[in-house]
């Protein structure tokens, strides 16, 4: 038993990519391809921050350390300088599709680390990650950033990627269609039953999607930092609590989100056919102005609340 437990383990494990889905399911790939899913986890030279980087070093506060970068192959060095002191870092992977920030993370030794320096697209500027420190750090190795413990790591890659971390077989750097489509590799090969959470009733529908985008708030379930958590937010209003809304009643999981207040508007009026307060007027109204504003809970990040309620 032993011996067969230790050859299983030997069998290389893999994951449906849009390629083995597409020829069933050309539309669903091809919008998939484009996604922000597709690219929760790119490489340093295709991601954003790279190519905003100044010539430059990056600097922390005056007096503080310096932050060179230069492009090896599939990595980004970075080196953190002030005086004699230095430390240096390996950053392999880039977090963050590029709609809202970019956040970096490599290696220091044998240890993943969470860059101290993050992209934000709403900016176009370089400022601290969210969660560390400002000012001037107290040395070389705390100016690149923070290290993560193995159980956070996972939960990164767990949610960023597909097939647990870096270097383990059937490792793929995005949200490919096995994350959401259980059965989908061995389906594609004409064997055996693929899930399809279309399939699922609402509730059910938004905790799989709340595995990555949370279900549990943080801190007070009040406090204005849980409007970055959808799912959070969503569960709360009574349109979920007493109707059939989900995730994908607004959203096609295969592509970004759409931008356009009319296509809410239609979502919406799918369902509220007679508002006695906005009938003459409802075609031309912005529901989600008003029912599911936009803030920014955190510095350069904009999120849309989706706690539906009356204002």
């Amino acid at each position: 038993m032993r011996g067969l437990c230790i050859l299983a383990l030997l069998v290389p494990v893999s994951f449906a990519s849009a390629q083995d889905c597409a020829g069933c399911h050309p539309n669903e790939a091809a919008r998939y391809a484009g996604s922000a899913h597709a690219h929760s986890v790119q490489k340093p030279a295709a991601s954003a921050f790279f190519r905003s980087l100044p010539p430059a070093p990056l600097g922390e506060s005056r007096g503080g350390f310096l932050l060179t970068y230069k492009l090896q192959q599939d990595a980004l060095a970075v080196v953190a300088a002030r005086g004699a002191e230095s430390s240096t870092a390996s950053i392999l992977w880039i977090f963050g599709a590029g709609r809202q920030a970019e956040t970096p993370v490599g290696t220091s030794g044998t240890t993943f680390l969470e860059h101290r320096i993050s992209y934000y697209a709403s900016t176009g500027r370089f400022g601290l990650t969210i969660g560390q420190q400002g000012g001037i750090s107290p040395s070389a190795q705390s100016a690149l950033g923070r290290p993560l413990d193995p159980e956070e790591s996972k939960r990164c890659f767990g949610c960023h990627a597909t097939g647990g971390l870096p270097g383990a077989i059937g490792f793929t750097p995005a949200v490919s269609c096995e994350r959401c489509h259980q059965g989908a590799r061995e389906h594609a090969k004409g064997a055996g039953q693929v899930s399809n959470p279309a399939r699922l009733n609402p509730r059910s529908l938004v905790k799989l999607c709340a595995a990555c985008h949370r279900d549990e708030p943080e801190s007070d379930s009040d406090a204005p930092i849980n409007i970055r958590y959808q799912a959070v937010r969503l569960m709360r209003s009574k349109c979920f609590q007493h109707g059939k809304l989900s995730c994908t009643t607004c959203h096609d999981p295969h592509t970004n989100v759409a931008t356009d207040a009319s296509f809410y508007r239609e979502r919406c009026l799918s369902c509220h056919q007679t508002l006695k307060n906005h009938q003459t007027e409802a075609r031309d109204r912005d529901c989600i102005g008003c029912h599911m504003p936009r803030s920014s809970p955190l510095p350069h990040l904009a999120f849309t609340d989706h706690y539906i309620r009356v204002p």
